[in-house]
């Protein structure tokens, strides 16, 4: 009989079984991929209920993520569903005799029956998410914007990970008899492997103290495992950053991973493995495996082992304390020994379960020592491994070149954004050279991290003997002054400040803290991109990069940019020092202030002449900004006769009238970014013209302020100086 990989009418009829499943996967995908979209076109649509806002605001940009949020999740499931129900036959000896008689041969029988797994798959996640872009295009046109390229590599991401779920679901029911232990299996295939690369990292990492979290080897680098990122994005900021590790619970929660194209093709490999790994398993396998625990009692131990040292990695990582002094290890001890005792007990309860059996205890007995080896092998990997690391310590005439990637102060995102060009810029100075040696020694021969509070951890990738080594360094807040003024003197590594995405760059997407329409916030960027040529590439670094902490910010603009791998954000001051940026906001600011300016004059009027009952939600808060600063002071009233008062002296009508006239002659006045400018919050009852009062009513808008303004609220506002707080009652 001539051997295949495939026949269509096995094909077909597995389609034929799968259906009935598919339909009902199908279901919470449409969910997904209709309902969100749908619920914030209505959502805004609410908001957005005329013309002109419609103009000013539209449209909503959205990524892959929010367009189709479930998707990964639901492939994370329907996956071994389908896989597990197509092969369901191996835990039915009458079933498995069939399928095993049939014509064909069992190559033929396994890729035939996979590939329809895999085909339901491709339909799932590529129509659910063609169908969720075209409900966001047709239903309401303009009203959401997002990448098509964005989506379906989303969806081919998301795809990737079903396929890998779904080999390693098939391999478990080829090595397995029952579906309890299929299911255990698969679960140990998919994430056994990476819980032991990623606790070998760390445990590494803290035996070693200066290895670079997000700069492993890229097996160890739980980025790359697709359904751990997706776990951790689920319960990473609930539970799960309580227990793990900053790096596992942050970098690998980005489902940004989804749309990397490595990762994509890592996931596909390790799917082939899987896939061919099941192949040949599925044709060895013999038909009396099924109703059985595993194809032989020493891999059913083995799974039973594999479960035991899982439970025993996360306290192995303690076994750093041995490196240190023997007062901790009565300590240690009693920390390992009762969870070792709980993998034996884990041990015995699946035998048990697994087989129904109570002489399979002999075999879980039999595992024993090889769960007492393995420990102690995991242990010396660690310890070894750590001392290796500790023993790198060049000296600053055996380091080549450095590159400096971050440090752990405030401008670390900003240097997140243009770190893949950073990066790049190799730098030879004698000085950080010598830092480099110095501050790798501080860490290593430190006993404590009382060192940190006198200065930062700087990351850096070293060079030696032509090879890389990324590591954290001490160096001391004079120390980085100095690095600052050897970052200005390298040309190439200041100018990748400038290297901003264009103002038209589809793959760019703009916010603010402010109330400004979406529509203002692509002029705002192009006079940030104006500022940034304006300027020397030195001076840029200064303002951009984090550094200049008396930076007086109004408001934010937000930068998200779709790089090549992952969604870089960055956020930038609206502030005086960016020019531009700062004359472009007021202009901004300008349209809507004086749509708003005579609702306040009004409401200020009729405040002054029918005082209402006081009540804590009644203020005004006045906000003077200048180029450099900005001071508030509170007007209220809270007293039961309504009077308004600021200083418990002046009653209501004095101020607000006075306060009303002054507004009045500078409401004409255009807000100009070099003058001071008065911000004006108002939260009050409603008036009418007879003085009636109905729902709460809150206005928000500026004006100029001009000298008599400036001279009113000199008697609220005190000088720049020493600005003071105003009595609030």
């Amino acid at each position: 009989m001539k051997k295949k990989l495939f026949d269509f009418r096995l094909y077909t009829e597995a389609l034929r079984q799968l259906r009935s499943f598919a339909v009902f996967s199908l279901l919470p995908l449409l969910f997904s991929a209709c309902y969100f979209s749908l619920h914030t076109i209505s959502f805004w649509a609410s908001r957005f209920n005329t013309p002109e806002l419609m103009n000013e605001n539209l449209p909503i940009y959205r990524d892959a993520f929010a367009l189709h949020p479930y998707l990964p999740h639901l492939c994370l499931l329907i996956a071994p569903l389908l896989t597990f129900r197509i092969f369901f036959f191996l835990n039915s000896r009458k079933g498995s005799d069939f399928y095993h008689a049939v014509p064909q041969n069992r190559l033929c029988l396994y890729g035939s029956f996979l590939a329809a797994v895999w085909t339901y798959l491709a339909l799932l996640v590529f129509g659910s998410s063609l169908i969720s872009g075209v409900c966001v295009a047709w239903i309401r046109p303009g009203f959401i914007a997002f990448r098509w390229p964005e989506l379906l590599s989303f969806a081919a991401g998301a795809f990737c990970m079903s396929l890998y779920v779904s080999a390693a679901s098939a391999c478990a029911a080829a090595l397995s008899g029952t579906l309890f232990t299929a299911i255990i299996t698969s679960l140990l295939i998919i994430f056994a492997p990476r819980l032991i690369l990623y606790h070998l990292a760390q445990g590494i990492i803290s035996t070693g103290k200066v290895l670079l979290e997000d700069h492993l080897f890229f097996l160890v680098d739980s980025r790359f495992h697709l359904p751990s990122v997706l776990i951790l994005k689920s319960f990473g900021n609930s539970v799960m950053e309580q227990q793990l590790p900053v790096y596992l619970t942050e970098r690998s929660s980005d489902l940004s991973t989804f749309l990397s194209a490595p990762v994509q093709i890592y996931t596909v490999g390790i799917t082939a493995l899987l896939a061919g790994s099941g192949a040949l398993i599925f044709v060895r396998r013999p038909s009396e495996t099924a109703g059985l625990a595993a194809v032989s009692p020493r891999l059913n131990s083995a799974v039973g082992l594999l479960l035991s040292f899982l439970i025993c990695l996360k306290t192995l990582l303690s076994v750093e304390v041995l490196a240190g002094t023997r007062a901790y290890t009565i300590s240690l001890w009693a920390l390992v020994l009762p969870v070792f005792l709980l993998a034996v007990l884990v041990l015995f309860l699946y035998q048990l379960i697994s087989t129904r059996k109570l002489s399979s205890l002999k075999n879980a007995l039999k595992t024993l020592p090889f769960l007492l080896v393995i420990n102690l092998l995991f242990c010396g990997i660690l310890l070894l491994s750590g001392s290796a690391i500790r023993h790198f310590r060049p000296a600053a005439e055996e380091i080549e070149s450095v590159r400096y990637l971050g440090s752990d102060f405030s401008g670390q995102d900003i240097d997140a954004f243009f770190q893949e060009e950073t990066e790049k810029a190799d730098l030879r100075s004698p000085f950080l050279k010598q830092l480099c040696a110095e501050g790798l020694r501080t860490i290593l021969d430190a006993e404590n991290d009382n060192y940190q509070q006198d200065g930062r951890l700087l990351k850096v990738a070293v060079r030696v003997k032509g090879r890389y080594h990324y590591r954290l360094i001490y160096a001391s807040e004079e120390d980085c002054a100095r690095l600052t003024e050897e970052l200005l003197r390298n040309e190439s590594y200041i100018h990748c400040y400038k290297l901003l995405p264009d103002a038209d760059d589809p793959r760019l997407t703009l916010d603010s803290d402010t109330e400004l329409a979406r529509k203002a916030l692509r002029p705002l960027y192009q006079a940030l991109l104006k500022d940034a040529a304006a300027v020397s590439d030195a001076d840029w670094y200064h303002l951009i990069s984090g550094e200049e902490t008396d930076i007086y910010a109004l408001n934010n603009l937000h930068i998200r940019f779709q790089g090549n791998e992952e969604i870089k954000q960055m956020i930038i001051p609206i502030s005086s020092r960016f020019p531009s940026l700062w004359k472009t906001f007021w202009e901004a600011r300008e349209q809507k202030a004086g749509q708003v300016r005579p609702l306040l004059l009004t409401q200020l009027e009729r405040l002054s002449r029918f005082p209402v009952a006081g009540n804590n939600e009644n203020c005004i808060i006045l906000t003077l900004h200048t180029q450099e600063k900005e001071f508030a002071a509170n007007i209220s009233f809270t007293n039961s006769d309504g009077t308004w008062l600021i200083n418990h002296s002046e009653p209501a009508e004095t101020i607000l009238s006075e306060l009303a006239a002054c507004l009045q002659k500078e409401s004409a006045a255009p807000l100009a970014p070099d003058l001071p400018i008065v911000e004006i919050n108002l939260s009050a009852p409603q008036l009418e013209v007879d003085g009636s009062s109905s729902q709460q009513n809150r206005l928000h808008t500026f004006f100029c302020a001009g000298p008599a303004l400036l001279s009113l609220l000199e008697q609220y506002i005190t000088a720049p100086e020493e600005p003071q707080p105003i009595p609030v009652n």
